[in-house]
């Protein structure tokens, strides 16, 4: 399945949400899932194998 996560702030900022957002990905890829994390400009382009 192919999956896209929308949000206000993603790594290099670390909290609560990057956090369940971090464990969210590992989950679904460890699952079989393609994962696309939509974030703002600025931060990493890749996070273990999902395009940011």
């Amino acid at each position: 399945m192919r999956i896209a996560l929308f949000t206000e702030t993603f790594l290099p900022k670390v909290d609560g949400i990057v956090t369940r957002l971090r464990h969210t990905v590992e989950h679904l890829q460890r699952h079989g899932n393609q994962v696309l994390v939509v974030a703002p400009d600025g931060g990493i382009t890749e996070y273990k194998g999902a395009r940011v």
